[in-house]
């Protein structure tokens, strides 16, 4: 017997979590990712005795999310490690056919077709990409080095990956969600008329609710496994979008008529879309498998939706907002930590009882971010994954500064000053804001390339804020989070920018303005290398204050008699000057205009949005 290291990693992971359709989908495809790699955790512990490095798992607990690998010692031979190998692959396998299995129950296909089943089952079988290696751990004093050699094995395996052909019988239309394997569920919805490019030879059409399954819409096996894997409810984008709304409404003691809600269709089913005017429509209604009839029911809806945003407004609920925002982060130069790069960790240090040092605090900042974000006293978003040093979750656009100051702040905290490296451990976040009728697929890749462009352009330890229009148009910033001696200095710049427009104190000319006068100014050369700092300050300045609104900054200064005048004057000029200081990027002054036009945008009252 001998000691060893073993790594085992499951995937993909782009197709399993990103590619989506629905919220429920890249929830499931979390869910399902987290609960293979718990299945192959504890088969490692109880049939290997494997000590488990990482992730951290708590005695008597089920972490809510995982990633996608995990790391273990253990004692044993040489010909046993392929057997343990081959079984945790097995295990891993047979979990995965089990969640499909229950999915496919839930669909209730009838008549019963064998064939069919396998076909559905052969889909399932060859999706996941599961990867192990062991490797050698002749004494303590070699953990360093083991663990960087087997780190370096699992990447050239990954590089040099094989993989079947597709079946001779994927030939067919494709998953409206990954376009890769043939779709094979249908809607066998009585409101849905038949596609015409189905080929009726192959497909199962299956009676289930429309909110699950839309007109259309074509599920390949494994999107179908993760569409039906759960039955807990998971908010939807509207949801997200209408929450502060929502949330305050259940506690109103205005009396108005909250069954509204259930005056719709009595089903878990409820989807916030239908707190907007747009979709109390017949052709909604008809996609979405509810009911409409008499003529006169959706005029009855439509007016007493009017009437609850009437006195919602009165009663100075939050206003209905079309947007939301998804936010993507994970760790700065994790590699290298993990491994005990000198930068970050001394060569003498223990690394293994360092990654489970760090293993343990990644765990607790996802547990307290994931409360932060669901529980307590105000619902600010919904998690989707959150474990390792990943975290992904919707946030409704009233409390995206609070978020991101919370997490901040969080991982600095509970990570980053419990752990003894030399180097702060930072993240980087990517945010994508919204219409929750912008597909999803589009939403969740626009995050992702939110959170590359915070690594790559702000240098890390920065954030980048995606904003998708429902014209289509799309503007980009992104910034360091701060300072060493402010740490969340640009944040905070644009948090105020937002702040003292919501209250009214300032117009928003001074952005149409001063973008006006820079396009002029710069030109469109990327190359252009002049430096107009301080005739552009002077000029930013001089525009802040010709847009004070009187009226509004009067209102503002009798609610917060700490204030002065000149103080919102001299803050509001302040951050403004910060984001066009940043000294980051190479087109500041462009980074700049858009961060304030982001900042115009989200000031607008959320009914007018664009």
């Amino acid at each position: 017997m001998a000691n060893h290291l073993f790594l085992f990693t499951i995937g993909p992971v782009q197709s399993f979590i990103a590619q989506a359709r629905k919220t429920i989908d890249l929830k499931a495809g979390s869910d399902i990712l987290s609960e293979l790699i718990l299945a192959a955790i504890r088969l490692a512990q109880t049939q290997y005795q494997a000590e488990v490095i990482f992730p951290f798992i708590p005695t008597g607990n089920e972490a809510q999310s995982l990633p996608n690998k995990f790391l273990a010692q253990v004692d044993i031979n040489a010909q046993d490690a392929k057997a343990m190998g081959v079984g945790i692959e097995t295990c891993v396998r047979e979990t995965l056919e089990a969640f499909a299995k229950d999915a496919y129950d839930e669909l209730k296909i009838r008549p019963a077709d064998a064939i069919f089943q396998e076909r559905f089952m052969e889909q399932i079988r060859s999706h996941l990409e599961v990867y192990w290696v062991f490797e050698p751990l002749s004494s303590p004093d070699n953990y360093r080095q083991a663990y960087k050699n087997i780190e370096s094995r699992l990447s050239a395996i990954k590089n040099t990956r094989t993989f079947d052909p597709l079946p001779i019988d994927e030939s067919g239309r494709k998953c409206s969600v990954t376009g890769e394997r043939d779709a094979l569920i249908f809607s066998a919805n009585k409101n849905f008329k038949t596609p015409y490019f189905i080929d009726k030879s192959n497909p199962k059409f299956v009676h289930v609710d429309a909110v699950k399954l839309s007109e259309r819409e074509g599920l390949s096996a494994v999107v179908a496994t993760k569409r039906f894997y759960s039955n807990k409810p998971f908010l939807s984008t509207a949801d997200i979008a209408i929450l502060t709304f929502s949330e305050k409404v259940k506690t109103s003691p205005l009396g108005f008529d909250y069954g509204y809600y259930k005056g719709l269709y009595d089903t878990k089913d409820w989807d916030g879309q239908l707190l907007f005017p747009e979709n109390l429509t017949r052709d909604y209604f008809k996609k979405h498998g509810l009911k409409y009839e008499p003529k006169e029911y959706l005029k009855n809806l439509q007016e007493k939706l009017s009437e609850i945003w009437k006195k919602g407004k009165a009663a100075q609920l939050p206003t209905r907002s079309p947007y939301y925002a998804l936010l993507s982060f994970d760790g700065d130069s994790m590699g290298r930590i993990w491994s005990g790069d000198a930068a970050y960790l001394d060569e003498a240090a223990d690394l293994k009882a360092f990654q489970s040092q760090l293993a343990e605090r990644l765990y607790h900042f996802a547990q307290k971010a994931r409360n932060f974000l669901e529980g307590g006293s105000e619902k600010r978003g919904q998690a989707v994954y959150a474990g390792g040093d990943d975290f992904t979750g919707f946030v409704n656009l009233q409390y995206l500064f609070e978020v991101l100051q919370y997490l901040r702040n969080l991982y600095r905290t509970e990570v980053s000053q419990q752990l003894p490296t030399k180097m702060e451990i930072t993240f980087s976040a990517g945010i994508c804001i919204a219409h929750y009728k912008t597909p999803l697929g589009e939403v969740v890749r626009s995050a992702q390339k939110a959170q590359d462009h915070a690594k790559e352009d702000a240098k890390r330890n920065a954030f980048c804020i995606y904003l998708m229009k429902r014209s289509g148009e799309i503007q980009r910033a992104s910034a360091r989070w701060g300072i060493p001696k402010n740490e969340l200095m640009y944040l905070e710049a644009l948090r105020t920018c937002v702040l003292y427009q919501q209250q009214g104190c300032f117009s928003n000319t001074f952005i149409t303005t001063i973008n006006r006068e820079l396009m002029g100014l710069l030109g469109r050369s990327k190359d252009f290398k002049a430096d107009f700092s301080s005739i552009i300050e002077t000029e930013l300045r001089r525009l802040i204050k010709r847009s004070i609104i009187d009226q509004g900054l009067h209102q503002y200064l009798q609610a917060n008699p700490q204030e002065s005048a000149q103080s919102v004057m001299d803050k509001m000029q302040q951050a403004v000057l910060l984001l066009f200081r940043d000294r980051t990027h190479e087109h500041k002054y462009q980074n700049a205009l858009h961060f304030l036009e982001i900042a115009d945008f989200l000031n607008r009252q959320p009914d007018h949005a664009n």
